[in-house]
């Protein structure tokens, strides 16, 4: 079963992204995320799916390296997590699924956040400016720009998932 093909209740939400509970709790509670209540009666257990965890994975990051707020790291990771798009070979520009990096064949993915405005980015691997700054700061996971392929991989080191295998079965059957 795929990421995307299943729930998370806030416990595993919180080991996938390395926030505390509290933390989901308040943010949902301030309608920064949604979930849904599984089971009936008082204390139901908010369930996420997998765009809410890697929301939740990216807003924290987002804060880890600067945002100041968590309404304006929800707000920056909504434009990563709930957006993808097809291929479009004219322009260069990889397939790249809603809540998930490009394939790792095609370069790192970056969401670059300034004031209101966001944008996500693929760096084709080992070329271009991004990747000597990068080498340079020590291949951080977030610098102004926030490196969404290393967050999606350490979610999956947190879930006990091969990074590589999952995008290779989301982008299966495509040319990469």
């Amino acid at each position: 079963m795929l990421p995307h093909e299943q729930t998370y209740p806030s416990k595993e939400v919180a080991k996938a992204t390395g926030v505390t509970a509290k933390f989901i709790q308040n943010c949902a509670s301030r309608k920064l995320i949604t979930g849904y209540e599984s089971g009936g009666g008082k204390g139901r257990q908010r369930e996420f799916t997998w765009v809410n965890l890697m929301q939740i994975g990216l807003a924290a990051s987002l804060i880890e390296i600067g945002v100041t707020t968590p309404a304006d790291a929800f707000r920056a990771a909504v434009m990563f997590s709930h957006i993808g798009h097809d291929e479009n070979p004219g322009l260069g520009i990889p397939a790249r699924r809603i809540a998930y990096p490009s394939h790792y064949r095609e370069g790192d993915t970056y969401l670059f956040v300034s004031g209101k405005e966001k944008v996500v980015r693929i760096e084709p691997k080992a070329s271009g400016e991004m990747y000597r700054l990068q080498q340079s700061l020590g291949r951080p996971k977030g610098y102004i720009a926030l490196n969404v392929s290393k967050v999606f991989q350490s979610v999956c080191d947190n879930m006990g998932w091969r990074s590589a295998e999952v995008l290779d079965a989301i982008y299966e059957g495509l040319d990469n």
